[in-house]
C-alpha cells in the first residue's frame, strides 16, 4: 500500500509510524486479559503489518446491528472487558463477543 499521491506521503508515513507504535504497545501487553495477542509487526513493501491472534466471535458493531439493543445483563460482560483493556480507544468494531469471555 502506498500513499495516493506525494501530497499525502507525509500523512501516510505518520499513520504508518503510529500503527507500528500501537503494534509495539499491544505486543508488550501480550497475556493481558481482553487484549488480543500480537505475535509480530513489521514493515514491508512500503506499508506496515501486524500479526495477531485470530479471535472467533461477533463484533459489538455487528451485534448491535443485529439486536439493536442489548439486554441489561449483557452490557457489563461485553463492555467492561473492552473498557478495561482499551480505555482510550473504545470502538465497537474493536470489541469481539466470544463464547468464553475472560474472567478478569
Amino acid at each position: 500500500m502506498l500513499p495516493i499521491s506525494t501530497d499525502h506521503a507525509e500523512q501516510f508515513a505518520w499513520g504508518r509510524s503510529r500503527f507500528l507504535e500501537e503494534a509495539n504497545t499491544l505486543k508488550k501487553l501480550n497475556g493481558t486479559p481482553s487484549i488480543v495477542g500480537v505475535h509480530d509487526f513489521f514493515e514491508a513493501k512500503g506499508t506496515a503489518y501486524m500479526v495477531m491472534d485470530l479471535i472467533k466471535g461477533e463484533t459489538l458493531t455487528k451485534r448491535l446491528i443485529r439486536e439493536e439493543r442489548l439486554a441489561a445483563g449483557l452490557v457489563e460482560p461485553l463492555l467492561f472487558p473492552c473498557w478495561m483493556a482499551w480505555r482510550r480507544c473504545m470502538l465497537p468494531a474493536s470489541c469481539t463477543a466470544t463464547s468464553n469471555p475472560p474472567t478478569s
